[in-house]
C-alpha cells in the first residue's frame, strides 16, 4: 500500500522560487495515513530512532484528532519536532516493517503534521520560570538548542550563546528554505524560549566570551554545541581553482542572499552553466537542488549507487523532478583548470561491484581504463569536513580524538575541563539532525545527573 501524497508545488513552479517546496499532508491524508501504522506491539520504528519516540503512541493520539496530545507525546523525546518533521533522514521508516512490502509509513510526515496543528491548537501557556542552576549553552544549532530545552524543561535556568546575528546555526545558515524555512526555525526559537531560555547573539565564546567569563558570571556548567569546522581541504586535488566552491560557503551565500537570484548569481557565478556537485548527501543534493533555481545545469556526481545516497526517498524525488542530474558509480579524483586558473571539469573513473577474491564478499571497486573528464564550470565539494580546530584556541584545556575532533567520556559527555559538557558534530562530524538531537540529550541528562541528583 503506498503512502497518500503531500501537498507540493509543481515542479514548474517551485524552480523559479526559493520557498518550501512541501506543505505536508492534508488533515484528511493525515489521517489517513495514521489509520495505516499497524500499531505493532514491538515496533522496531522505536528502536531505530536515535531519541527512542513514542511512534505508534503519537500516531494513535493523531488519528483520534488529539494533535495537541500527540505533539506532546512526540515532545516527550524530541525537543525540536518541526524541525525533524521537515528534515529528519528519518531511519524510522527505513526500519517500519511495511516497507517489505510497499510504503513504509511516512512517520517524518506525520510529525511535521503534528507539530503543525498541535501547537496552534494547544492551550497558551505562561513562561517557564526556572529557579535550578545556571547553564550556559554555547551555540544554537539542533544540538545546542535541543540542550538548553532539555535542560530547561529539567529547570535549569539556561541560557544559549550565539556568535551569529541569528538564531539557528547550521539549521538557518546550512539547510535552504526550499527545504526548512526560517519561520519554523523561529517558531522552534520561540517554543524554547517559553521554557524559560534566555538567547545572547553576536556572543563568541573564546574572543567576546571566555569560559572564566561564564564561569564570573555564575553559570555552574557548559556544554560546547560549536559544530564541525569548515570543508577538509585534501578531499580532492585542484580545489584551489577558480569557481570551486564549498557546500557551507554556499549554502550561507544563498540563504543569506535570497530572494534575488541575480545578487546570488554576481557574487557566486559569474558565467558559468554547468555545476558539478560532488558529494551523496542532504548538502550536495540542497545546493544541486539551489543551483537550478540560479538558472544552471547542476548535476551530483558520487562514487556510490543511487540507492545508497543518504537522504530522504521524498527529497531525492523532489530533486530529479526538478531537473538535477544523478550521476552515481563515478568516483571524483581531481578537478581540472583552464590556462587561467579557472575551472573546467572533473577528472573521474566509474565504479561497479566486484568479488575480487571470490569468496562472495563484493565491494566497490574502479572499473579499470574507465577515466573520464566531466565538463563543468562551476564545482561545489560536498564531500568531507574537517574538526572544528577553533574551538582548541579559543576554549583552552580541550582535547581532540584521534581524528581530530572534541573528546568527551562517551558515557558523560564530560571534556577534561570541569563542569564543561559537549555536544552535537563537534564530537563526530556531520551527524543528521536527530544525532546531534540525541547527543545533546545526552549532554543534558549528564548535567542533570551532576546537579541534582544526590
Amino acid at each position: 500500500m503506498l503512502q497518500p501524497p503531500q501537498k507540493i508545488q509543481s515542479k514548474e513552479k517551485r524552480v523559479k522560487n526559493f520557498q518550501e517546496v512541501c506543505q505536508g499532508f492534508s488533515r484528511a491524508n493525515a489521517l489517513g495515513e495514521a489509520r495505516r501504522c499497524p500499531q505493532c506491539s514491538d515496533p522496531v520504528c522505536v528502536r531505530a530512532c536515535p531519541l527512542n519516540i513514542d511512534i505508534p503512541g503519537f500516531i494513535r493520539l493523531l488519528r483520534e484528532s488529539d494533535f495537541p496530545a500527540a505533539l506532546q507525546k512526540i515532545k516527550e523525546g524530541n525537543a525540536l519536532p518541526d524541525i525533524c518533521g521537515r528534515v529528519c533522514g528519518a531511519p524510522c521508516e527505513r526500519a517500519c516493517i511495511l516497507k517489505k512490502e510497499g510504503d513504509p509509513i511516512a512517520i517524518r510526515a506525520l510529525e511535521r503534521y503534528v507539530s503543525d496543528h498541535g501547537q496552534a491548537l494547544s492551550i497558551l501557556k505562561k513562561k517557564r520560570v526556572s529557579s535550578g542552576p545556571p547553564v550556559a549553552v554555547i551555540g544554537s544549532g539542533a544540538a545546542g538548542l535541543a540542550a538548553a530545552y532539555y535542560l530547561a524543561r529539567r529547570d535549569f535556568q539556561v541560557t544559549v550563546f550565539e556568535s551569529f546575528p541569528f538564531l539557528g546555526g547550521v539549521l538557518r545558515y546550512g539547510i535552504p528554505e526550499i527545504r526548512l524555512p526560517d519561520k519554523t526555525i523561529d517558531m522552534a526559537v520561540a517554543d524554547i524560549e517559553e521554557e524559560g531560555v534566555r538567547f545572547e547573539t553576536l556572543s563568541r565564546v573564546g574572543q567576546s566570551l571566555t569560559i572564566d567569563d561564564l564561569w564570573a558570571r555564575g553559570f555552574r556548567a557548559v556544554i560546547l554545541a560549536v559544530g564541525t569546522g569548515g570543508a577538509d581541504l585534501k578531499q580532492i586535488p585542484g580545489h584551489f581553482l577558480g569557481g570551486v566552491f564549498f557546500s557551507e560557503e554556499f549554502l550561507m551565500k544563498v540563504n543569506v542572499s535570497e530572494p534575488d537570484p541575480a545578487l546570488i548569481n554576481d557574487a557566486l557565478f559569474r558565467r558559468c552553466k554547468r555545476v558539478a556537485i560532488l558529494g551523496a548527501g542532504n548538502k550536495a543534493l540542497d545546493c544541486a537542488r539551489l543551483c537550478l533555481r540560479l538558472g544552471k545545469a547542476a548535476s551530483l556526481i558520487f562514487p556510490q549507487a543511487e540507492d545508497e545516497i543518504a537522504v530522504h526517498p521524498s527529497d531525492f524525488k523532489n530533486a530529479q523532478e526538478e531537473g538535477v542530474t544523478i550521476v552515481p558509480l563515478t568516483r571524483p579524483l581531481k578537478l581540472q583548470g583552464t590556462a587561467d586558473q579557472d575551472v573546467c571539469g572533473v577528472l573521474c573513473d566509474r565504479m561497479d561491484y566486484a568479488d575480487p577474491k571470490g569468496d562472495g564478499q563484493w565491494q566497490l571497486m574502479a572499473v579499470p581504463d574507465s577515466a573520464f573528464v566531466f565538463e563543468a564550470d562551476a564545482v561545489i565539494l560536498a564531500m568531507g569536513h574537517k574538526p572544528n580546530m577553533a574551538v582548541f584556541d579559543l576554549v583552552p584545556g580541550l582535547t581532540s580524538t584521534k581524528k581530530g575532533y572534541l573528546w568527551v567520556e562517551e558515557l558523560t559527555m564530560k571534556t577534561p575541563l570541569a563542569h564543561v559538557y559537549a555536544a552535537g558534530d563537534a564530537l563526530s562530524g556531520q551527524l543528521d539532525v536527530v544525532g546531534a538531537i540525541a547527543s545533546a540529550r545526552e549532554a543534558a541528562a549528564a548535567v542533570e545527573k551532576e546537579f541534582l541528583e544526590p
